[in-house]
């Protein structure tokens, strides 16, 4: 779950969707990002993999306006649109994060410290952090292969 910054920066230069092993893309990745990374279209003289209009780096404000547009075209049809169940305010990015938390804590047995690694949330005082060498990676690979089929409705839970 990747803050928008990141994404926004993302270059074509660190994944090679070519390799037949899948083993040069981002670790982290799971195979439906990998398969929706394949089935972009690429730019002509463009490396940025979610690129503006103009070919450079996205705003860190365009998923904000796009959630903003797809909320008003809901309410001008009459329907609510996308509204946290809590407030009741308009659904943004940070609840998409929010919302994979949440599924963690109230869906899978997957630890906490786990989830808030996979936010890139500093985990732990300095003591803790220098004791932890694992990244966790194959346990948060397999976490992110069920919270994308939780996402795509292939699954209930963990």
């Amino acid at each position: 779950m990747a803050y928008t910054d990141v994404c926004n920066g993302g270059s074509w230069s660190w994944c090679s969707l070519s390799c037949p092993c899948r083993y040069c893309v981002p670790a982290h990745f799971v195979d439906s990002d990998i398969d929706l990374l394949a089935a972009m279209p690429r730019m002509l003289d463009c490396t940025v993999v979610f690129p503006s209009p103009q070919n450079k780096v996205m705003s860190d404000m365009t998923i904000s306006a796009v959630m903003r547009r797809i909320q008003e075209s809901e309410e001008k049809a009459g329907r609510p649109g996308f509204l946290d169940s809590r407030s009741r305010r308009r659904a943004v990015p940070h609840g998409l994060r929010s919302s994979f938390r949440d599924w963690i804590a109230e869906r899978t047995d997957y630890p906490r410290d786990m989830a808030e690694i996979s936010l890139a949330h500093t985990v732990g005082n300095e003591v803790e952090r220098a004791y932890r060498r694992s990244d966790m990676l194959d346990r948060r690979r397999e976490m992110m292969g069920e919270w994308a089929s939780f996402v795509l409705g292939r699954a209930t839970g963990g």
